[in-house]
């Protein structure tokens, strides 16, 4: 018989909320390249129960997306994920929009470019850290 609690896939690490298919596949395919563990949600309710259930250690955040209550974000990840870095992207144009995103709690905001730029080196962290919280203190 088989256990389910050993049978069940691993927790994602990383947790992205995007419905852009382009940047989904990209930032999956980055992930798996580097043998970090992501996961994509298309909503803030999914992203709350995401971070309930997995903790994981980097939160991907797609600012364009229409009606996006950020402050809600930034409170559902910050409620289930103390721990949890939140990084955003948008245009480079939204000034506002970063400004607002700042303020309800998401520290690191970045255009689209610098966010592929910097992907590889943010979900490489993202998989350090769920190994270090992984091992017991030696």
């Amino acid at each position: 018989m088989n256990n389910p609690a050993t049978t069940a896939a691993p927790a994602p690490q990383v947790l992205a909320l995007v419905k852009d298919m382009i940047f989904a596949v990209k930032i999956v395919s980055t992930a798996r390249s580097l043998g970090v563990r992501c996961q994509t949600v298309l909503s803030a309710t999914g992203l709350a129960g995401a971070c309930a259930a997995h903790q994981p250690a980097l939160v991907i955040v797609d600012l364009d997306l229409p009606g996006l209550d950020v402050q809600a974000v930034a409170s559902a990840v910050q409620a289930f994920g103390a721990h949890t870095r939140v990084v955003g992207y948008l245009s480079h144009t939204q000034v506002e929009m970063a400004a607002a995103a700042k303020a309800a709690g998401i520290a690191e905001v970045m255009p689209r470019s610098a966010f592929t730029r910097n992907l590889p080196e943010l979900l490489q962290a993202a998989g350090q850290a769920d190994i270090k919280v992984a091992r017991p203190p030696q």
